[in-house]
Parts: structure tokens; C-alpha cells; sequence
């Protein structure tokens, strides 16, 4: 360092007419020293690391390091480090344009042991068996293992057990950590969550029956948490629900039916419920009916001990096997049903069809005294004949009364006057037949 001055003249090359002498100053700076520099090392994978250098006035930092590593700052923070950010880390600081030599510090990474997968266990178990735990590592050489878990367990060894579990006290999550002996880094924690089964106890089982055939029947086990039902019973029959339904029974189904309840391996003492089935009576309405209007029909039922026919629109007594049916015309369709000493029922149905009666029928003796009582000649099924006239006739073939549209209205007069009581005879004509009869009229 100091000032020096060159001096500089140009010549010919034989010294003749030398130019003048030109002088030039140059001042030679002390550069700047190295800083000392540190980290707070060595680290395990996963922790941070600082990198620091000492101050040096008006100064600026370069560091560079591994994988390209750069940085301007006169300390910094490798953040959650890992093998690849060991090594050297190399600092130069310029003041001006004057740089320092390098002055150099080394990071060191510890590798954290490493537990392969998780940790494992032969859970489920049920109560009384051993308990096995393990956790997997590549090496387990210079490696220490911290398990702990329910009620206060702790091991320090890789696959420990626990001999005679309970639900209460073993039943849990077990975690481990593996730390490596000479550099202190450790894993991070692993659980594994261990299930311990007690056999199911107090369990029972019941059905919706009895039921008569067809009907379904529900089979029902106690809920258990967790469980798992295995039923079986008559007909080779077999289910894993817990409350299975038996789809329209026959009396072949009836008898014992039985249930296992297991969580994991432990299992319950079977337990039963008898199903009972009653059988279904055969209902019969009996053959389809054709009558004319205005008669009656006995239905003819049987097959229980209890009837009933529906609808009960012109019987009878529809709570009885064979009702008398007097319907109008139509087609009616009767259903009887019947139940037998169980309770249990069946049904059928019968075709009453009721014709038109092309037949009138009249009364032969009116009373028209006023009592509502035989008052009118009637005809009945009149207007199933077609077209048709009426004429009444007196004795001696005097024509009384004659007409097309006969309204049941005459009441043994003739233009206003009460006609004498004795015989009266009527003609009732179509284009196809002719029907006569007798009249008698008694005041």
C-alpha cells in the first residue's frame, strides 16, 4: 500500500527528439480483511441452521456454498436443512472495489433415522392375548427406541409386547421415536392405534312373531358397537345382519333361530329366539253367479271360522258364510275373507252379474183407497222391454187407458172417475211379443 508516480516519454527509437516526460500518480488501498465466520451446527435433518460472519464496516457479503448456493447477507438461516445443504459455505466482503480474501465455514447434517412405513401391531386382539408392537428401520445398529402408550407403558426396545391385554387399561394409541445414539437427531413420532375386543356379553335375541304365513318376520340381536351377527336357523337359512328379515314365511320356517356376535375374533356364546308360524286358512267365495233382476242369490263361502264379505251392499248378512246377495243390475264382485283360530286370514272373490229382466211383472190387485198401499197399478222391468204400448181393458173390451210411457201412476180410474171394483185386464205389446193379465181393483 502507498502512493506511487510513473513518468512516461515517447520516442523515435533512436532517442531523437524525445516527447516530454508525463507523470502518473497511482495509489495502491489496503483491502478489506476476511471476517471470521460460524454456524450454530451441526444440525439434524429438518432443523435450521444459522450461518454468520462478523461485521465489517461499510462493507457488503458474498457467500456462496453448495447446489449453487448464494447469498448477499452478512448472516442467514438455512431453514429446515437437510443432507444436501452440508458442506463448506464461503464469504468474500468488498469495501469499494477492494475484496477480501475467503474466509470459510462448514455445516454439517446428521440424517434422522428413518421408520420404515408405521409402526405395527397384531391388533385387533381380544382380551388376554399379547400385544405385539414393532417398528421397522433400515438399521437398527447405534439406534435407540422410546415407545409409549396407555397407562403409563414405555419400552426402549424395537418390538416389545404386552402379555394379558384389557380393553381398559391396553387399548390405545402406542408411538414411537428412534434417535440415533452418537448424534442425538431423532425420528418423528409414529402411532399405531391397537383395538382389544372383549367377547360381547349379555347379548339376546327376539322376533317380531308369531305371524301367519306371508307375513314377514323381523329377527332382532342386541346392538353391540362395533360387532359383527352371524344368524342361522331352520331351511339352511344364514345372515350377517344384525335385526334380517324373514320375507313372507311359510310354517316350514317356523323354529329356532340362532345368533353369534363377534367384534374382530371374539365372539359371543350363541344365543336363540323360536320363531312360530301359523298356518293360512284357504278362503272360497265359491262360483261366479249369473241371475235375473229382481231374484236373490245364497253366496257360498267357507274355509274359516270368522267371514266377512265387503262390499256389504245388498246382503243380507255379510258376516256370515253364505249371505242371501239381492243386487240390482250390474256385475258385482264380492270379497270374503276369512280368519281361522290364529288370527291369520286369506281372501276370494265372487262375480255376482245381474241380467235385465225382459220379463214385466205386475201386481194383479190394487187397493186405491189412499193408504200408500197397493194405491197404483205397478209394472216392474218395464223399461227393459224397448218400445212398448200399454192398454187396460173393462169388461166387455172398453178400452180405459192407453199409453207408451206408462209412469206406474193409474189408479183405477178412467176420465177422472173411480172405477167399480172387480176385474180389469191389461195388453202390454212390442214388435216382438205380447204380455196380458189380469187387474182386479177392491176398495
Amino acid at each position: 500500500p502507498g502512493e506511487y508516480i510513473f513518468y512516461v516519454q515517447e520516442s523515435d527509437g533512436f532517442l531523437f527528439c524525445p516527447s516530454q516526460q508525463l507523470s502518473v500518480l497511482i495509489i495502491v488501498n489496503d483491502g478489506p480483511e476476511a471476517p471470521t465466520v460460524s454456524n450454530d451446527g451441526p444440525a439434524c435433518e429438518g432443523e435450521d441452521v444459522m450461518v454468520m460472519a462478523s461485521t465489517v464496516p461499510g462493507a457488503t457479503y458474498l457467500w456462496n456454498g453448495p447446489n449453487g448456493f448464494s447469498s448477499t447477507e452478512q448472516n442467514f438461516v438455512l431453514n429446515n436443512v437437510t443432507i444436501a445443504n452440508a458442506g463448506d459455505y464461503f464469504v468474500t466482503v468488498k469495501i469499494g472495489n477492494c475484496t477480501s480474501q475467503s474466509a470459510v465455514t462448514k455445516v454439517v447434517v446428521y440424517p434422522v433415522p428413518s421408520i420404515v412405513g408405521e409402526p405395527t401391531s397384531n391388533s385387533p386382539l381380544c382380551e388376554g392375548e399379547t400385544l405385539e408392537l414393532n417398528a421397522e428401520v433400515l438399521n437398527a445398529d447405534g439406534l435407540e427406541f422410546e415407545w409409549s402408550g396407555p397407562n403409563g407403558f414405555e419400552s426402549s426396545i424395537q418390538s416389545p409386547t404386552i402379555a394379558n391385554v384389557t380393553e381398559a387399561d391396553n387399548q390405545g394409541f402406542y408411538t414411537v421415536v428412534v434417535t440415533d445414539k452418537i448424534t442425538g437427531c431423532s425420528s418423528d413420532p409414529k402411532s399405531v392405534l391397537v383395538s382389544i375386543n372383549r367377547a360381547p356379553t349379555g347379548v339376546s335375541a327376539t322376533n317380531s312373531g308369531p305371524a301367519c304365513e306371508g307375513e314377514d318376520i323381523k329377527l332382532s340381536a342386541s346392538y353391540v358397537f362395533g360387532a359383527s351377527y352371524e344368524w342361522s336357523g331352520p331351511n339352511a337359512f344364514t345372515s350377517t345382519d344384525r335385526n334380517p328379515i324373514l320375507e313372507h314365511v311359510l310354517v316350514v320356517d317356523a323354529g329356532t333361530y340362532s345368533v353369534i356376535v363377534s367384534i374382530g375374533d371374539c365372539s359371543s356364546e350363541p344365543v336363540s329366539t323360536d320363531v312360530v308360524v301359523y298356518p293360512t286358512p284357504s278362503a272360497s267365495a265359491g262360483n261366479d253367479i249369473t241371475i235375473i233382476q229382481g231374484s236373490s242369490t245364497q253366496l257360498n263361502g267357507n274355509g274359516g271360522i270368522t267371514y266377512t264379505w265387503t262390499p256389504s251392499d245388498y246382503l243380507d248378512h255379510p258376516n256370515l258364510p253364505n249371505p242371501v246377495a239381492t243386487p240390482p243390475i250390474g256385475v258385482w264382485t264380492y270379497v270374503l275373507i276369512v280368519t281361522n283360530e290364529f288370527g291369520c286370514s286369506d281372501q276370494d272373490s265372487v262375480v255376482v252379474t245381474v241380467l235385465p229382466n225382459l220379463v214385466p211383472e205386475t201386481v194383479n190387485l190394487i187397493t186405491p183407497n189412499g193408504d200408500g198401499i197397493n194405491d197404483y197399478f205397478t209394472i216392474d222391468y218395464l223399461e227393459n222391454i224397448g218400445d212398448y204400448t200399454l192398454a187396460i181393458y173393462a169388461r166387455g173390451g172398453v178400452r180405459i187407458l192407453e199409453t207408451a210411457a206408462y209412469a206406474n201412476d193409474w189408479n183405477g180410474t178412467y176420465k177422472g172417475k173411480d172405477l167399480p171394483d172387480g176385474t180389469y185386464w191389461y195388453v202390454i205389446r212390442t214388435s216382438e211379443k205380447e204380455f196380458k193379465g189380469a187387474i182386479t181393483i177392491k176398495r
